[in-house]
């Protein structure tokens, strides 16, 4: 009866198949009534068992896609419960056999179980919702639809990348912001919230400017009450009310001073979170999340109410301060999500509703300013997920900037993501004190090539600076202004457009390369003071004996190229934080 009443509709799966495959099984309603759908299972897939090593990755604040290596001797399993989709775990697994490789990326910003069973000589994939109490009911007609799953086969590193890269070109709506990749300039590491006011960022911004940045972002801080000491994160939902206290003369004010400047302006928000000291939640105690009747931190958005209200106060915000970038944050994690009855959401789904909400608020904001960019921040990398992606422009990787995890989780979040969907600081000048996730760099106490490896570095990608600017020398500021110049003028055009193919990948050297037509910008990073010899294989394949030259674009100078099949590098880097740009041109 239970079957004739549910139709479940399974995902096809072709083993063999080298294409990206998008798997998403769907469940309806057949009967005349309403009925409760318990299934938690978003996928179930058989394998073969050649597939016998799984990488996967623990993730959290400022530790994003820690990687770690399973051999499937027998059954494993992980799972991300804390209702932020990269909060424990990175909802991305490969599966390696010794001929292929098998991606999966889970298009949820919420929660999943993952599941490897071996049995009878096969693999048992299962991917499931960890909530044992999940339900939904269905109207008579209606069509429930899991998070969907996309898998990738390929037997190439190549081949990983170039389908993959075609993919999210053609799954992504096309935005200016993607040509225009402006250098960013953002106080919050620097000096965080309560060490802000007009005159420290007017200060900061009419140095940035000068050395090339072409946006500041307003991070946590300009809003709540009229306190000079007040911390943001004891007032979030008042964003109506500008801290007056920090900012006298107002955000639009101080906007016509950024565009003064030459700096267009972006703007912090997190509406999902509202804190016991806001206005907002003394006039609606009813909008809050509850779980088992315990109050969350956060508002429930599957009430229309809530979405309206969000829609409202970010329209008014942008229109305020003529904002055309929104830094979307979300700091807390929201578990297994709101089940408070009356809520627009049945008693086992209600973190599903809440981030259905949320992306109809968001797609609402994207049709009304369509010149609006949105940054996927989530207490750094927290919610990092393609369906996020479609409903957003870009990704911020962690709160975490130096460069040895800054050059992770590039080559992790790379894997699926184009870099200039990509956005992270170069390593920051931090505020906060001994603290080993975030240790920071002071730009007057380095060598000019280490000032250039770390922003080079983070010119693999849209990147934004987190210093405090008028503390440093200027020498200082000079050499800064010349690698934004080499960023603009040499290394942008190739982030929007170019190929990015990884072409040599360790723990201390790394090599990048972005192809144009007949020329490839390549990058060469090493970490550690240690001599490098090695060869690549040219991109798509061609020869090197007819018309081709390699550019050392920092010595000014021709390298030798190496036989007609392989291109060979010779490096010996002088000290720790070294770089290389080379120009592979026809």
């Amino acid at each position: 009866m239970k079957h004739a009443i549910l139709h479940f509709s399974e995902p096809v799966f072709e083993p063999e198949s080298r294409q990206i495959q998008y798997l998403q099984r769907t469940c309806k309603n057949k009967s005349r009534r309403s009925v409760l759908l318990k299934d938690s299972i978003y996928l179930k897939l058989s394998l073969p068992d050649s597939y016998d090593r799984l990488v996967w990755y623990h993730s959290g604040w400022a530790r994003e896609f820690t990687r770690q290596e399973s051999a499937l001797s027998e059954s494993f399993s992980f799972a991300n419960e804390k209702g932020r989709c990269s909060a424990e775990c990175a909802p991305f697994f490969t599966l390696m056999s010794r001929d292929s490789s098998l991606d999966f990326a889970i298009c949820t910003s919420g929660n999943y179980k993952v599941e490897l069973c071996r049995k009878d000589g096969r693999t048992v994939l299962i991917v499931s919702n960890p909530d044992r109490d999940f339900c939904t009911m269905l109207p008579p007609g209606a069509l429930f639809s899991y998070p969907g799953i996309l898998s990738h086969r390929y037997v190439s590193q190549e081949e990983c990348y170039r389908v993959k890269q075609s993919r999210a070109l053609a799954a992504l709506s096309d935005h200016p912001f993607y040509q225009q990749l402006p250098v960013i300039y953002n106080h919050w590491w620097a000096y965080e919230d309560q060490w802000i006011n007009e005159d420290i960022i007017l200060d900061n911004a009419r140095i940035a400017a000068n050395l090339g940045a072409e946006m500041l972002v307003l991070d946590a801080g300009w809003f709540g009450h009229d306190d000079p000491g007040e911390e943001a994160f004891h007032v979030r939902g008042d964003w109506d009310h500008v801290n007056k206290s920090r900012f006298p003369r107002g955000l639009a004010w101080l906007r016509e001073q950024l565009a003064q400047l030459g700096l267009s302006m972006g703007i912090w928000c997190e509406p999902e979170t509202v804190d016991a000291g806001s206005e907002l939640i003394k006039n609606h105690p009813e909008w809050l999340a509850v779980r088992n009747g315990k109050r969350l931190p956060y508002l429930c958005f599957s009430i229309p109410e809530v979405q309206e209200w969000a829609y409202e106060t970010m329209k008014n915000l942008f229109r305020l301060c003529t904002s055309v970038y929104w830094k979307l944050d979300f700091n807390i994690d929201p578990g297994f999500g709101c089940n408070a009855p009356g809520h627009c959401h049945d008693s086992g789904n209600g973190l599903l509703k809440h981030y259905e909400g949320l992306y109809r608020v968001l797609d609402r904001l994207r049709r009304e300013f369509p010149e609006l960019v949105i940054e996927n921040c989530s207490s750094g990398g927290q919610r990092l997920n393609l369906e996020m992606g479609l409903h957003t422009h870009l990704h911020f990787l962690s709160d975490a900037d130096h460069s040895v995890h800054q050059m992770h989780l590039f080559k992790e979040a790379s894997k699926w993501f184009l870099p200039r969907q990509l956005l992270h600081f170069m390593w920051s000048g931090t505020r906060t004190p001994h603290n080993p996730l975030f240790p920071s760099l002071n730009l007057d106490s380095i060598s000019p090539k280490e000032l250039h490896y770390h922003m080079r570095l983070a010119m693999l990608h849209p990147f934004g600076i987190s210093h405090r600017l008028t503390e440093y020398s200027p020498a200082t500021l000079s050499l800064m202004k010349d690698y934004l110049t080499e960023y603009k003028d040499i290394i942008r055009p190739y982030i929007a457009d170019g190929f990015y193919l990884p072409l040599y990948l360790s723990e201390y050297v790394n090599v990048f390369s972005y192809t144009k037509g007949t020329e490839s910008l390549i990058f060469l990073f090493a970490q550690e003071p240690k001599a490098i010899s090695f060869s690549l294989r040219p991109l798509c394949g061609h020869g090197l004996s007819h018309g081709y030259t390699l550019t050392d674009m920092d010595m000014r100078e021709e390298v030798p190229l190496g036989d007609t099949r392989y291109l060979t590098v010779s490096f010996t880097p002088q000290c720790r934080w070294t770089s290389r740009l080379f120009l592979f041109s026809h």
